[in-house]
């Protein structure tokens, strides 16, 4: 006897992934993706006990599990220049990228570059506020290291948030360090 499935899923749009593409049909059996395909393939397996869900024209996804990967921000970051391991070797790197973006948008701009690993670059260190300031002199800049704990700006950027420089040798800072 053929197998049949326990659940279908027909009258919608269902992804199945970025090779794949969409199908308007799957079934499943237990806990596994039975098949895939048209609606008329699918109903093959169809029995008496199949749970058959109408999508009613909406789209299926398979689920997600974030355990923690902040989703919506990986999403904005999509638009940050990507500066990891491998794309980069060197502060000179990461500032040449910079200053590429800095000439394709107008003067005061944010750029925003995100996932340089200090202890992978050539000179083992983060970059400073100096170089991003060479790199993109007119537009606020700012660099996040690859955990997203630690982050650099430039003198442009300090000024949009008000940071006094120098920081006064009177202030007293309980948290994050200007230099």
């Amino acid at each position: 006897m053929a197998q049949t499935a326990d659940r279908i899923l027909i009258g919608g749009r269902i992804w199945c992934g970025k090779e794949e593409g969409f199908v308007e049909a799957l079934a499943i059996s237990g806990e596994h993706v039975l098949a895939v395909g048209t609606s008329a393939e699918i109903e093959n397996l169809r029995s008496a006990d199949t749970d058959v869900i109408d999508l009613g024209g909406r789209l299926a996804i398979p689920a997600l599990n974030d355990a923690h990967t902040h989703m919506a921000m990986i999403g904005l970051h999509l638009l940050d220049i990507d500066i990891r391991p491998g794309l980069v070797s060197s502060v000179t790197d990461i500032c040449d990228k910079i200053a590429e973006r800095a000439e394709t948008v107008p003067a005061g701009t944010w750029v925003v570059a995100r996932g340089y690993d200090d202890t992978k670059l050539t000179e083992t260190r983060d970059p400073t506020r100096a170089e991003l300031d060479a790199a993109a002199p007119d537009h606020p800049v700012f660099v996040a290291r690859t955990c997203g704990h630690v982050g650099i700006a430039n003198s442009k950027a300090l000024e949009l948030a008000r940071m006094p420089h120098p920081i006064p040798a009177t202030a007293s800072l309980a948290g994050p360090t200007v230099s």
